[in-house]
């Protein structure tokens, strides 16, 4: 018999599993020059919200409403900084904690769970390789500080930032339930798991497991960074932590009534270095960076498996042009070298769309642009973003409406829209991919005080 508490944690890391996977050369959506919200932030600002995300497939029709109100906050008291946001979906009915950063501030120390700018070319392409993310709505993933002690100093044109914890935080998606053998989501971002193993159902069981064990890992990271003057940068960065995904080991055994699938949650260990050197100038960036992935072979129990982990390589570029009201060009490359095809057991022939793992990346080659406040009316703030993937014959179009009624109330207006040539292959394991032909309508009121 498992305990309840251990059933409802390997749900929600079960659900983690399957989750759709960012597109690392689509969602290029920060600006890479915004400063951090906390670098500028003396005081604390707390903010209510009502929300309706709407969520539409052209080619199925299939349409969805999921609801939020919450209430969150982001500043300093004391030593203590923060940037929480508590929500409840009514359309899921669950509660989320949205914990982007929690720390105290003893310079150089900092404990508690706090963000760095590991790699630039990570928080462009949204690779998600140094900080796992809040993935509840993945069309808009957040990224989480690392939980644990920082050390951060500098000396002159060279810093140095040291990280280390004895637990992780895995990614956090959205809630799933297992109820009479069949796994269910309550979002429009999860497709069906399969139900069916050549005619006969299949039938899903949490093995039992230990929390403790699951995420008692130790994590270490280093960064040593040099500015060659206030515009130039190289950067050197090396972590041996868990990966930021929870890896599930299925037992499939055949009956004459059923498939039974077993499932057990592991927590795979990596290693990760980035190399990376660029230029930021007033209207012109530069960036070119190498990283290295690679995957601690994991032991498992007898007869669980795993899809096969790929060491990779990824090289990037990242180019952009703005001008003096911040509209800005931009073209990206990114080249995958040492990724292998996934391999399953032969035993169980399930949909690898659906049981993939978040870690798979494409070579893929951009060009996009943002336009920053192209209407100014009645303190209305607009910003647009159009980015194409010629390699993947993939798009997003993103409209942001920021609209000032009051200094404490805003409303908000979202337009995402994902688009994929027919004519392309199609691969549902890649985040533009798997939302080709959707739209993403997001309407809200916020008050600040």
């Amino acid at each position: 018999m498992h305990n309840n508490y251990s059933i409802l944690f390997c749900i929600f890391y079960f659900f983690l599993f399957f989750t759709p996977t960012n597109s690392n050369a689509k969602i290029i959506v920060n600006n890479i020059n915004r400063p951090s919200l906390l670098s500028s932030k003396t005081d604390s600002t707390f903010f209510i919200y009502l929300q309706n995300n709407y969520f539409w497939n052209i080619d199925s029709k299939y349409s969805n409403k999921i609801g939020k109100i919450g209430f969150g906050g982001v500043g300093k008291y004391k030593k203590l900084n923060f940037k929480q946001e508590l929500f409840y979906s009514a359309y899921e009915s669950v509660f989320y904690v949205k914990s982007e950063e929690l720390f105290l501030d003893y310079k150089p120390w900092f404990i508690g769970q706090k963000k760095h700018l590991w790699s630039w070319a990570d928080s462009v392409w949204k690779n998600n390789l140094w900080q796992a993310e809040f993935y509840q709505n993945p069309s808009q993933p957040v990224s989480m500080g690392l939980l644990g002690l920082h050390l951060q100093k500098q000396y002159n044109k060279m810093s140095y930032y040291v990280f280390f914890s004895p637990v992780f935080l895995p990614r956090y998606s959205s809630n799933i339930s297992i109820k009479s053998n069949l796994i269910r989501s309550f979002t429009p971002w999860l497709h069906s798991v399969p139900v069916q193993f050549n005619n006969l159902p299949i039938q899903y069981k949490v093995d039992k497991f230990s929390t403790i064990k699951l995420i008692a890992k130790n994590s270490i990271a280093f960064q040593i960074k040099y500015k060659a003057d206030s515009k130039v940068f190289i950067n050197s960065a090396f972590s041996y932590k868990p990966s930021n995904f929870i890896f599930i080991g299925l037992k499939p055994a055949l009956s004459a009534d059923a498939l039974n699938v077993n499932i057990k949650p592991y927590a795979i260990t990596e290693s990760l270095a980035t190399i990376e050197t660029g230029v930021k100038k007033e209207f012109w960036s530069l960036l070119l960076s190498s990283s290295y992935r690679a995957y601690k072979k994991k032991k498992v129990e007898k007869d669980y498996f795993f899809d096969k982990l790929s060491n990779v390589f990824l090289y990037n570029i990242y180019y952009s042009i703005k001008n003096n009201q911040g509209h800005s060009i931009f073209t990206s490359y990114q080249k995958v070298s040492g990724y292998k095809k996934k391999s399953y057991n032969e035993y169980i022939e399930l949909q690898e769309s659906l049981f993939s793992y978040i870690y798979n990346y494409l070579d893929a080659v951009t060009a996009g642009v943002i336009v920053n406040n192209f209407f100014n009316i009645l303190g209305s703030e607009y910003k647009l973003q159009v980015t194409y993937d010629f390699k993947q014959k993939a798009s997003m179009l993103s409209s942001n409406l920021l609209w000032k009624i009051k200094p404490q109330v805003r409303l908000l207006l979202n337009v995402t829209n994902f688009y994929k040539s027919k004519k392309a292959e199609y691969n549902s394991n890649f985040f533009l991919h798997k939302f080709s032909n959707n739209n993403f309508i997001q309407v809200g009121v916020k008050y600040e005080f």
